[in-house]
């Protein structure tokens, strides 16, 4: 029988990550912290999930950053340093994807925009490669026009000459927490926190 004694479950790994990377950024973490996160990482991209292509539209916020073997971060396509008081986010859409870092907090942000293509549609399992074709950039302001295109959405912005192409391969994408890891940039690994608060992007 039972001994009518409070079960204690342990919450899953998606679940202990999730909460880790509240309120953090890629440059918060110490070294002992690091040691449990990438055991929850591994975790996660052992888990091979099938693939959900609705959980990856939104906007996520990079919390922790895994370097690559040479020591390479995170391929934004934006030119300008990572400091550790600006956030970096990225917007999903259907075929569409922007990149923003923040320069000055969130009252100045870059952001690099282009068109997002999974490599192979067949694969129904992650890890799953995408190709994200960046064809303009935008410095933008804090004042909100209400526009949702491209680079300029719904900031008062200013052209930058951005381009180029990024590959790679989302290895984990839960309904809150994403893990990618960049293949053609130096194979850097991030973790991606969904924005709950984001209204919606086509």
């Amino acid at each position: 029988g039972t001994s009518g004694n409070p079960v204690l479950t342990v919450p899953g790994a998606e679940e202990q990550l999730y909460t880790a990377c509240q309120g953090r950024r890629p440059s918060s973490w110490k070294a002992k912290e690091r040691i449990h996160i990438d055991a929850l990482i591994d975790e996660l991209r052992a888990q091979k999930a099938p693939w959900r292509r609705e959980l990856l539209r939104g906007k996520w916020r990079l919390a922790y950053l895994q370097p690559g073997p040479d020591g390479d971060g995170v391929d934004r396509r934006i030119p300008f340093p990572e400091l550790p008081w600006n956030d970096s986010f990225q917007i999903v859409g259907r075929s569409d994807v922007i990149n923003v870092g923040e320069v000055v907090g969130p009252f100045i942000e870059v952001r690099a925009a282009g068109s997002l293509t999974e490599n192979d549609k067949t694969v129904a399992t992650v890890p799953k490669r995408f190709v994200a074709y960046i064809e303009q950039g935008a410095f933008c302001g804090s004042i909100t026009l209400g526009r949702r295109e491209k680079a300029n959405t719904g900031r008062f912005c200013g052209p930058l000459p951005i381009q180029g192409e990024g590959v790679f391969d989302v290895e984990y994408l839960g309904p809150r927490i994403r893990i990618n890891q960049n293949i053609n940039g130096g194979g850097a690994r991030t973790v991606h926190v969904r924005v709950t608060s984001f209204g919606g992007f086509a």
